[in-house]
């Protein structure tokens, strides 16, 4: 009876696409509300709304790296792909939060939907497809993906990745050059979306020879391994030209070998989803549940007795290729950020296959009203967690509060919550945090500056000028601090004094109020 129920639910036609959507909009319908968090997409939309806001600049973004226009921030990240996915945003809701996380949703659900037909395709059951489909929905470690306007990367990777499988796959099976064509569509798009895209032909290959049991260099796999070629020049001649900054040889070691314990805490991340963070660090991280989550999955390889080696090593290769790559990334105050959590996104798909080759998921029948409830509790409990989670991206200040609360040993975490409290008149909690960001790193950028100006306006006048220089010796290229000490003298009528400051500000870009540029003209030699 149970039986026959669902699969009229759940499972036939289009209905598990009905779930996968209806679940996963009711779970995230609280994000259209949230605003912007001040990491990443005040620089890609809210000071990037001059190239968003007209089509006319679509060349422009494949020939720009995605932080052109931040002098602070890296400049060796393609992401043409992203900024158009805001462009179009921005043509239809303007510069509104609203609009953008509404489509951060839409390619979440187009991922699942996407994810439900690939296993299919790999012949595993639907109940079971839909189930795993419906897990990687609610998962809280992807929350970030979707509540965070730019965490939208990975979702849109995995949209034209899994495309781009599939349409492998078609290829493989029905030998129509068509859908080999839809597959090279599919694979620059990703290319252009994300370089760890350069991971597909790999795990093509892999896929031949270890599930199909095909010759590599086969005429057939020649033509894709040619069609590959082609378009990773296309891609990369593009790159080059406009990516003028590139990642040393050796940072991109260094950085790779001292991350790659980051597998045991990402492993972690994802059977036990507890105290997620925004932005964690490595040092911050426990390995405890990581190694748990390991011995977990080989106990239950070990105990499978009809165990597919192949479909494992394809599933293990699938998650470590999608991982591996996302490694590579320094923070902004020099801290290696490896753990951001929605970075899980496409390899979670391998780990699904992994998991789907052992006795716990093979022999887990859904029409059994025990099995179904658990099932159904589980998915209740990830989306109970992905909920409370997702609130810390309605805004800055709670995004940077649980930065600093997980990964207190994250300098610019400090530094940007005290900017939030600063705004928000809160001066005693904002010279905390200046505090805690120049006790881990004295050189911070603006560090001192801010701090002095919360000096200033509680009339600590020598704690601010004292700052204001430090920023002055650490920092001599900013205007900021000059035009603050040029203030303080100008408060004390030390005209002469607050001149010298002024135009030194002024040397720098700085821009001072010409009310008081005309009250201090009259003391100029």
């Amino acid at each position: 009876m149970l039986k026959s129920m669902s699969n009229d639910i759940f499972l036939k036609g289009s209905r598990p696409y009905l779930w996968i959507i209806g679940i996963g909009f009711l779970l995230y319908a609280q994000t259209l509300l949230f605003g912007f968090t001040n990491f990443d997409d005040d620089a890609l939309i809210q000071n990037n709304y001059s190239t968003l806001h007209s089509f006319s600049k679509i060349t422009q973004v494949f020939r720009e790296d995605v932080f052109h226009n931040d002098p602070d921030s890296p400049h060796y990240y393609y992401r043409p792909m992203l900024i158009l996915s805001f462009m179009l945003d921005a043509q239809l809701g303007g510069i509104s939060p609203f609009r953008f996380h509404l489509t951060n949703i839409l390619l979440h659900l187009l991922a699942a939907c996407l994810l439900f037909v690939f296993l299919k395709k790999l012949k595993y059951k639907r109940a079971l497809s839909l189930f795993l489909s419906l897990i990687f929905t609610v998962h809280p470690a992807l929350t970030q993906a979707v509540a965070w306007v730019p965490g939208r990367n990975d979702s849109l990777l995995a949209v034209f990745a899994l495309l781009a499988f599939i349409s492998f796959l078609d290829f493989k099976e029905t030998k129509k050059w068509s859908a080999c064509l839809l597959h090279f569509l599919f694979f620059v798009l990703a290319l252009f979306t994300k370089e760890t895209a350069m991971m597909l032909p790999l795990l093509c290959l892999a896929y031949i020879y270890l599930i199909m049991k095909g010759k590599l260099f086969s005429a057939n796999n020649l033509g894709l391994i040619s069609g590959w070629l082609v378009v990773f020049a296309f891609w990369f001649s593009l790159r080059l030209a406009a990516v003028k900054t590139a990642i040393p040889l050796a940072d991109v070691v260094r950085s790779s070998y001292l991350s790659l314990p980051a597998v045991l805490p990402y492993l972690g991340k994802i059977f036990f989803p507890f105290n997620l963070s925004a932005i964690p660090l490595l040092r911050d991280m426990t390995f405890d549940c990581g190694i748990a989550a390991f011995l977990f999955i080989l106990n239950a390889l070990i105990f499978t007795k009809e165990r597919r080696n192949n479909f494992v090593a394809f599933g293990i290769l699938w998650f470590l290729l999608f991982l591996l790559p996302s490694f590579i990334c320094k923070g902004p105050s020099g801290e290696i950020i490896i753990l951001i959590e929605h970075r899980i996104y496409l390899s979670l798909i391998g780990l699904c296959i992994v998991l789907l080759e052992t006795d716990l998921l093979k022999r887990l029948d859904l029409t059994n009203m025990r099995s179904f409830l658990a099932g159904l509790q589980f998915i209740l409990f990830f989306s109970l967690i992905a909920f409370n989670h997702s609130v810390i991206f309605k805004n800055g200040t709670g995004f940077w509060e649980n930065v600093v609360r997980n990964s207190p040993h994250m300098t610019i975490a400090h530094w940007k919550l005290a900017n939030h409290y600063a705004r928000a008149g809160l001066a005693d909690k904002a010279e905390i945090e200046y505090k805690r960001a120049i006790e881990l790193n004295y050189w911070l950028r603006l560090a001192h500056n801010n701090l002095g100006c919360i000096y200033k306006e509680q009339n600590r006048l020598k704690e601010a000028k004292a700052e204001f220089e430090i920023e002055i010796k650490i920092n001599p290229a900013s205007n900021f601090a000059y035009i603050n000490l040029g203030n303080i003298y100008y408060d004390r009528k030390n005209y002469k004094q607050a001149i010298y400051y002024y135009d030194e500000a002024i040397k720098r870009g700085g821009q001072v109020s010409p009310k008081i540029l005309s009250a201090v003209q009259p003391y100029r030699k």
